[in-house]
């Protein structure tokens, strides 16, 4: 940050050490400060008591080395002796014990927020250093003084003053004369200004940075006479220059002091504003403020403080950055007014609406909080600050810091009311911010209200519960509220008796209500208890009421909490207040549906009677207003639900309310009322009551209605029993159902559809199905479905639906010619009439033997004919693939794929439907299983894209039973290719990798049986199933490793496949496998995968690389009867050809393999693996010398000497011997055993070859040496060296005689035959046609055969077309599976159980809910803030720092008098602006709430204050003073606007007359 070179910073760091009997570096350093002060005070005081004051230094030092300080107690002896307050000192001292969360410094009223910026964290440690050696007085001691101390302190203070001048004067030091002497830099005219050399450079001069050892203080003094004192040292009297150099100083000073108190002065007036803004003043007035001088200080605090009242200095000020200025200003000075200045200051920064987040980003809150924590009388104006930064339409970066603020400061114990209002109102600035208000939930802003509120006035708490009404009206913050007991400090607000608060406390409430996970701990933590006591407070009041009555509602929706609602939390009381003393509709209608919701639970009905909630439901029988009389009908209708309390709802007269409400002409409060009656009428108890009270002309007109519904409860209220589960045995046992049989038969149309309504209810019971049949009811149901009517159609089918469940009547149901009844039932577009169609014909396919005769009778149209067509919804269709499944077998198949079998399942296989996917995916199975079933899939392409559909499943089973469907038809030949062209194989990859091991096995074993077929092996590449499969060789299944081996063996084999295997890293896995346990035959494909890729010349080198001699070598470990010894020469052979991994094969031990495998071979590949042995082993002899000497040390000969066995191999034996025999080294082990033999048969043989001269060459290499000659005679070297040189080609015969010659040397193994004559002839420039020497150039290369790939090909065993035909399909067990009945809240049937009606619970939306969803719609559109940004309270609005600059120099002529006058009158000034604050505070209400209609909350109670005392003269005057001074100010204001209007006004009264304050 370059703090040196921005700031002066090193004078200003503390040194900071941590002592280790206190830990506690900021208390040491004081204590030192306050020893060392202590230790001078003692000294003066010494010295005031000499007689004499020629004492010589030495006895000062002397004096100073007997004072001792060493504990607190001596210390603060000393400082008591002149006046000091001691404990107040020494409070700061003390070690506090403070938690590990709580180790602020001075901490007053919260934290400092989390993760500031860099810049903001240095500057904050700064502060806290500089903060640590403050001082700070009691403002609470100093009111408890008397007059008496406070003149005795002033006294002092000034008499100490003057004496640290008078010594400062006498013992300043030469040095810092010279040093002072260069604080300002000679000046030459104003830079910056227009007017040219004015005000003597003053505003020039204190824009210079101060030197390294400034002299505006005498710290450096007070170090250089401490240190004079302690050596004892002559003191040095001042000369005159010096004196001068201090005039000098002084009048710089003063200087410096006119400039800061001139700018002062003129940014006063409005009319200066832009010439200082030009002109620099303020750079001037931020570098006069780090003068160490106090009157400069006082000066730029008030300068700062009236420029930002005006505008354009205010938005300089922010350009600036001066935040950070007036933050260290206010810090360092120590300095009440100073501090007031700068937090004003900063309070009229905050006011610029538009920089709320470049103050942000500058650390304007941190500065804020640091002066709030350090004088507590500027909390609100700090407040206030912090509070303007909230009043933005939308959120800005870094707004969580003032939100932390907030916070933090709400949540300390300190703040006052005012303070605690201003966080409350900030607060709710935010919570209008949508996008903020789920964060102010999770940082705690929950709690930080439940504090807020206790203790605070009426207009804090309304502010609070205004903000919980915000951040409830956004559903994201709902449940975390609750969790953060929003509940509970909505509870204490619930018994504030002002009107507004209440209204938002129930708003909020009814809100938090509609999140169902929220429902418990509402009712729990007292939240039903909050709504009685709003109802209780206010229940004639509609605006509060509507959200109380809508949050009962809500809340009892829930199962969970109805019990505790009543029991309790008492709000049946409540309800009951609500429906008696409300006159609004929506209140009373609210209220009504949450009895209804509540009388659905049977333990709440005794309380509710016994609480009067019946008598109040009964007496709006007659409420005209709409809806009433049909929730009292349904309220009723949950009442009479219950068993135990139906008596006593007779007795209430529950009756004739019912009779009463179904006089209605509303079809659904009919339906209620006979199903109210139908329930009463179930206690024997109540018939005879019910029927002196006329119930049955009642039951007579709600037949006569003609309303399905409503006659299938009167029906069921005249049969009684007839939908009780426990006494519908004993209906049937007793004959009713003859009863209802012959009604079908003789009755009309109306008897019809009620005895149809009761047949079709009583088939829900299974053990009635049979006895029904039995009694005709199926011959009643056949008759009953062939009339013209919708429901009794679509009852009819629900009945055959339900007795065809039963599996002893499915046979007599097929038997008596229902399947016709069927098939016309289903010919009607009612998704229900499908559905009970579908589910009878799936039950009746269930039993086994009746599948022809519903094939004869086209049931499988009508099935695809509602699957197809006319249904839409899925478990329609669901229950016809059910049913078409039932009926496919051998037999059908055929028959079923003739009348579009194929084309169904393909269509429903498009559906996201699992178990539907399910049965589609066995269908597919049994149909690819036959021959007959292939031929149709392959027919059809669609049908198989719909297989492979399935493969979406989420279900494993499902995608299992698909991957078999998929193997069977690529493993038959009649549909393989036609599977192959829809992408099967990819399909298969991912069944592949569905984990399970049977699929696995199965999908390699289908990659094994199409991989022989050219394009199946390229259909592999494309579609990326080379990974999988290698994935399936890792398999811990012995069969599909084996088989997934056998596939990578096939794709080797071929030239077209290998590079896609080499791509797919198959090497790697290759040489991995060879390290497991695997058969023989396995290792042996392994072994040709290896030979065959190793083909591939680009990926020789990697794959030795990866490892492959390696895995050689444990092949022909594991291997060891010489089968693979052919697969290993070649692969090594083949490695070879990469000349860079040579070295690399041979330490991998390529040269001891061959060597191994030539030992072993089998008969019919010896020669193959010599050869491919010596080619191999030339190449390694022919790549360099070092190569050539790890083949000699690691038994390369052996192979060579081997290799003479056949003739194809002499060509690269020689060879090899030849490149050897160029090292004097080897010519020994070269020339002795099978070798040497080997190199003179061959020189023997006719005719003459290439070979011949690569012989001759090395036989005349080797007869160079003593030790191979010897071994070469004994092979009959001689013999073959004459016959040599009888050759016609010359370098064959030159070769030959320079041997014999050679021979018939005698010489040792000194320097070679014929090096020395070869030298002398090249001297003399002689010629012939004699040899010397050989090097590898002169080696005649013999040619290479190519690999014959047809010895590396696979067995039968291992070929797929072997295969092909012994594939036996895999087939999955089938289960007939039934529809199921119908549910029982599907189709017009019966008269329904009262627990299956009192579930049904019409739900009325809540009003708020629509017009809260309505206006965070126009949210964007028009915004209107809470509150306004805040002014400067009264009490700082004058010139505070002067003034009381003014009145401290008054007290020091008045004897200090003044002081205590002073800290009276701010007392008595204080209670005099309480009551304009009430004033301006009526400037904060949002107007957008008072359009929404809520009522305004009752007047506050007025304040009672004690009787003031009488007060004196000095207070009379003060008081008259501050009048005078009110009254001038505001003449000022009126003279300004009837001279120039708005626009001569400041920037702070344009605002004001804005209304912006």
């Amino acid at each position: 940050m370059n703090l040196d070179d921005k700031w002066d910073w090193n004078d200003k760091k503390l040194p900071c050490k941590v002592r280790i009997e206190s830990g506690n570096p900021a208390a040491d350093d004081l204590r030192d400060r306050l020893r060392e002060m202590g230790m001078r005070l003692a000294l003066e005081n010494l010295k005031n008591d000499e007689i004499t004051t020629t004492a010589s230094k030495k006895s000062d030092a002397l004096r100073k080395k007997t004072i001792r300080l060493d504990s607190d107690d001596a210390i603060a002896t000393t400082l008591s002796s002149s006046n000091y307050n001691a404990p107040a000192l020494f409070k700061h001292v003390d070690d506090p014990v403070l938690g590990p969360a709580a180790m602020n410094i001075n901490k007053r009223f919260l934290r400092v927020p989390k993760s500031p910026p860099r810049k903001i964290m240095m500057d904050l440690q700064k502060e806290r250093l500089i903060r640590t050696g403050t001082i700070p007085h009691s403002s609470d001691e100093t009111k408890k003084t008397s007059k008496s101390v406070v003149k005795r302190r002033v006294r002092n203070s000034r008499k100490a003053k003057k004496q640290e001048h008078e010594l400062a004067t006498e013992s300043i030091d030469s040095t810092a004369v010279k040093a002072a002497q260069q604080i300002f830099k000679p000046y030459t005219g104003d830079l910056f200004g227009s007017s040219g050399n004015y005000m003597n450079g003053m505003v020039y001069l204190s824009r210079c940075a101060r030197p390294a050892n400034p002299m505006g203080g005498f710290s450096g003094w007070e170090d250089n006479m401490d240190q004079v004192i302690e050596d004892g040292s002559e003191s040095v009297e001042p000369t005159v220059s010096e004196h001068e150099s201090w005039e000098q100083l002084s009048k710089e000073l003063e200087a410096k002091v006119t400039c800061a108190s001139t700018i002062c002065a003129w940014s006063k007036h409005p009319a200066n504003a832009e010439r200082l803004a030009a002109e620099g003043a303020l750079d001037a007035i931020m570098r006069l403020s780090k003068e160490d001088d106090k009157k400069i200080r006082r000066h730029c605090a008030s300068a700062f403080r009236h420029m930002s009242s005006q505008q354009i200095l205010c938005e300089q000020m922010i350009e600036v950055v001066v935040n950070p200025v007036l933050n260290e200003l206010s810090q360092t000075s120590q300095d009440d007014a100073i501090s007031r200045d700068c937090a004003v200051a900063m309070l009229n920064l905050t006011r610029m609406h538009g920089k709320e987040a470049d103050l942000v980003e500058v650390g304007a809150p941190i500065a804020l909080i640091n002066v709030m924590n350090m004088h507590e009388n500027l909390a609100g104006v700090c407040a206030r600050g912090l509070f303007n930064l909230t009043c933005v339409d939308e959120p800005y970066q870094k707004i969580e810091h003032v939100t932390n603020s907030f916070l933090n400061l709400a949540e300390s114990g300190a703040a006052t009311l005012e303070v605690k209002h201003i966080c409350a109102s900030a607060l709710c600035n935010l919570s209008d911010l949508k996008s903020m208000r789920l964060r102010l939930v999770q940082d705690g802003i929950v709690k930080v209200l439940g504090q807020l509120v206790r203790g605070a006035e009426a207009k804090t708490r309304r502010v609070c519960a205004i903000i919980l009404q915000s951040l409830a009206s956004t559903k994201s913050c709902r449940q975390e509220m609750v969790n953060k007991n929003a509940v509970q400090v909505l509870y204490s607000l619930s018994s504030d008796n002002d009107a507004n608060t209440l209204h938002y406390v129930a708003s909020a409430m009814m809100r938090l209500a509609l999140e169902p996970a929220n429902v418990p701990k509402v009712v729990n933590e007292a939240g039903v208890a909050a709504l009685c006591n709003i109802c209780q407070r206010c229940p004639d009041m509609p605006k509060t009421t509507q959200p109380c009555a809508a949050a009962f509602q809500v809340l009892s929706r829930t199962d969970a909490v109805k019990t505790t609602m009543v029991s309790d939390g008492g709000c049946v009381a409540a309800l009951v207040t609500l429906l008696r003393m409300s006159k609004d509709p929506n209140t009373l209608q609210f209220s009504l549906l949450a009895f209804c919701n509540l009388l659905t639970n049977e333990e709440n009905h005794m309380p509710v009677l016994k609480d009067m909630g019946v008598l109040a439901i009964i007496e709006h029988r007659k409420n005209t207003v709409e809806g009433i009389r049909e929730s009292c009908a349904l309220a009723l209708f949950n009442l009479s639900c219950g068993e135990q309390c139906r008596k006593s709802a007779v007795a209430v007269g529950a009756v004739s309310a019912v009779m009463e409400i179904a006089k209605l002409d509303d079809a659904q409060a009919k339906m209620r009322c006979a199903a109210t009656l139908c329930n009463l009428s179930a206690e024997p108890l109540n018939i005879s009551k019910m029927v002196e009270e006329g119930v049955i002309p009642t039951f007579i007109d709600l037949l006569m209605t003609g309303e399905p519904e409503t006659v299938k409860h009167c029906c069921a209220a005249l049969c009684q029993l007839a939908m009780d589960s426990d006494s519908c045995q004993k209906i049937v046992e007793l004959g009713a159902v003859p009863h209802i049989v012959a009604g079908v038969e003789t009755g009309d149309d109306q008897t019809k559809f009620s005895c149809c309504s009761v047949l079709s209810a009583l088939s829900f019971q299974a053990d009635c199905r049979q006895k029904l049949v039995n009694m005709g009811a199926l011959t009643a149901l056949i008759n009953l479905a062939q009339m013209e009517d919708e429901s009794t159609r679509l009852r009819c089918a629900l009945a055959f639906a339900n007795l065809s469940c039963e599996p002893t009547v499915q046979g007599v149901m097929v038997e008596q010619n229902v399947l016709p009844i069927l098939k016309m039932l289903s010919n009607s577009y009612s998704e229900e009439n499908q559905m009970f169609v579908a589910k009878a014909l799936c039950n009746l396919s269930c039993h086994v033997g009746s599948e022809k005769k519903m094939l004869e009778q086209d049931c499988v149209s009508s099935l695809m004919m509602i699957g197809m067509v006319r249904s839409v919804h899925y478990l329609t269709k669901q229950v016809c693939a059910k049913a078409l499944l039932n009926l496919l077998n051998e037999d059908s198949l055929e028959q079923l794929c003739e009348e579009g079998l194929v084309s169904t399942i393909s269509s429903f296989s498009k559906l996201s439907d699992e178990p539907t996917m399910r049965i589609c995916a066995q269908v597919f199975n049994v149909l690819s299983s036959s021959t007959a079933g292939r031929a149709k899939l392959v027919e059809k392409k669609a049908a198989l894209f719909g297989l492979l559909s399935l493969l979406k499943s989420s279900v494993l089973t499902t995608k299992v039973v698909v991957g078999k469907t998929i193997c069977n038809l690529l493993c038959n030949l009649d549909s393989q290719a036609a599977a192959v062209a829809v992408g099967a194989v990819a399909h298969l990859e991912k069944v592949a990798m569905l984990g399970d091991d049977e699929s696995q096995k199965e999908c390699a074993r289908a990659f094994f049986l199409i991989c022989g077929n050219h394009d199946n092996r390229q259909m592999i590449v494309n579609v990326r199933a080379t990974p999988p499969i290698i994935l399936l060789a890792r398999s811990t299944n012995p069969d599909t490793r084996a088989y997934a081996i056998k596939v990578i063996g096939v794709l080797a084999l071929h030239e077209d496949t290998r590079l896609d295997l080499l791509a797919n890293n198959v090497i790697t896995w290759l040489v991995n496998i060879t390290e497991e346990d695997i058969d023989s035959d396995l290792m042996a494909v392994v072994a040709k995968a290896l030979c065959n890729l190793s083909l591939v010349e680009d990926y020789a080198g990697s794959m030795v690389q990866e490892g492959v001699v390696s895995a050689l070598m444990r092949i022909q470990t594991k291997v060891d009867n010489g089968s693979v010894a052919h697969l290993i020469a070649n692969c090594i052979r083949s490695m070879a050809t990469c000349s860079e991994t040579l070295s690399d094969m041979v330490d991998d031990g390529a040269i001891e393999l061959l060597g191994l495998i030539c030992n072993v071979p089998a008969k019919q590949w010896s020669e193959s693996v010599l050869y491919d042995a010596s080619v191999a082993c030339f190449t390694f002899a022919a790549k360099s010398e070092s190569l050539r000497k790890e083949l000699v040390s690691r038994g390369g000969l052996k192979i060579v000497g081997k290799s003479g066995s056949f003739e194809s191999c002499y060509d690269f034996a020689v060879s090899i011997m030849f490149l050897l025999s160029l090292n004097s080294e080897y010519r020994s082990a070269v020339a002795s055993g099978a070798c040497g033999e080997l190199l003179v048969k061959l020189a023997l043989q006719d005719p003459e070859t290439t070979m011949t001269q690569n012989c001759s060459q090395a036989l005349f290499m080797l007869s160079k040496t003593t030790k191979s000659r010897d071994s070469l005679v004994e092979a009959g070297l001689p013999a073959a060296l004459v016959k040599l040189c009888k050759s016609e080609n010359d370098d064959i015969k030159n070769s030959a005689s320079q041997a014999l010659k050679n021979l018939s040397s005698e010489g040792g193994d000194g320097l070679e035959e014929g090096t020395v004559s070869a030298l002398i002839a090249m001297s003399e420039g002689a010629t012939d046609n004699s040899v010397s020497n050989f090097d590898a150039s002169a080696l005649v290369e013999p040619n290479a055969v190519g690999v014959d790939t047809g010895k590396f090909g696979l067995s039968d065993s291992e070929l797929p077309e072997k295969f092909l035909g012994s594939f036996s399909c895999l087939l999955v067990t089938i289960v007939k599976e039934g529809g199921g009945d119908a549910p029982l809240t599907k189709g017009p049937v019966g008269p329904p159980a009262p627990r299956i009606a009192s579930q049904h619970v019409p739900h009325k939306p809540v009003v708020d809910e629509e017009v809260d969803q309505k206006n965070e719609d126009d949210e964007k559109l028009e915004k209107v803030m809470l509150y306004a940004k805040m002014n400067v309270p009264l009490e700082f609005q004058g010139d505070l720092a002067l003034d009381e600059e003014d009145e401290e120099e008054g007290e020091e002529e008045a004897g200090g008098d003044s002081k205590v006058e002073r800290i009276e009158e701010k007392k008595e000034e204080r209670q005099e602006l309480d009551q304009q604050e009430e004033k301006n505070e009526a400037g904060f209400k949002k107007t957008s709430r008072e359009n929404k209609g809520v009522p305004m909350s009752p007047p506050l109670p007025v304040r009672t204050e004690t009787p003031e005392k009488p007060i004196g003269p000095k207070e009379k005057q003060a008081k008259a003073r501050r009048k005078r001074r009110s009254m001038q100010a505001k003449k000022k204001r009126e003279a300004a606007k009837q001279s120039g209007g708005d626009s001569d006004l400041s920037f702070e009264q344009q605002a004001q007359v804005a209304g912006l304050y």
